[in-house]
């Protein structure tokens, strides 16, 4: 990671400081590249905090290639298997990186489907006893606008950094995604915006403070 890009995301970490476990899905597909998941988990761990990041995009895991590890043994297989989640051994359900301090949970090997998973009675069990293990635990969900397991996983987190990106995200998705999650009475901590062009700065300000002119304008009045 870029040493400016180290400095922006080290500069989310002051709302985030006291929030132990944050969920960070983008509203469409993403890209291998720029992920904020990583980045932030990163940038925490260099402030000495023991981090955990989970993959949570079963569909389509990535975040072992990112670490160059082995995508078994991963969060499917952990809530899948029928062992003792509270006296497991750590090493057993997660693994360090070359990243001092980061943790990582990849998705798994397992075919069920993620939403059955998400429900089951294990996976808040597991976070239960991740959060006696880490200071900070972050979770990257898949897409949520055509997706219910980013909602899910929303649900079981203490709050959502939403991941948009320039030139692919428009605001209304951005503000759809926004409202689900308000609907779930999930806590948005904020949002990162990825691939910014500063070439391309003065007219996305533009056209974003003139929607949300028009959006506060179109709110009913007590």
């Amino acid at each position: 990671m870029h040493a400016h890009h180290a400095d922006f995301y080290s500069s989310c970490l002051a709302r985030m400081q006291m929030v132990l476990g944050s969920l960070c899905s983008q509203v469409h597909a993403r890209a291998m590249e720029n992920n904020g998941a990583c980045n932030l988990s990163i940038a925490i761990a260099e402030i000495g905090r023991k981090v955990l990041l989970i993959d949570g995009d079963l569909r389509r895991p990535r975040l072992h290639k990112v670490f160059s590890t082995a995508n078994s043994g991963g969060l499917s297989d952990v809530l899948w298997a029928e062992g003792s989640l509270e006296t497991a051994p750590l090493s057993d359900l997660v693994r360090e990186t070359e990243v001092s301090g980061l943790w990582l949970l990849p998705a798994g090997s397992c075919g069920v489907t993620p939403s059955n998973l998400f429900y089951s009675p294990r996976m808040s069990r597991l976070l239960r006893r991740l959060r006696t293990e880490f200071d900070m635990i972050l979770i990257d969900a898949p897409p949520m606008i055509h997706l219910a397991d980013a909602r899910v996983l929303g649900r079981l987190a203490d709050g959502v950094i939403l991941v948009v990106r320039a030139g692919q995200t428009t605001t209304e998705s951005a503000l759809l995604a926004t409202q689900r999650f308000a609907e779930d009475g999930t806590h948005v901590l904020g949002t990162v915006l990825n691939s910014w062009d500063p070439k391309l700065a003065e007219t996305t300000v533009t056209e974003v403070t003139a929607t949300t002119k028009r959006t506060s304008r179109s709110k009913p009045r007590n």
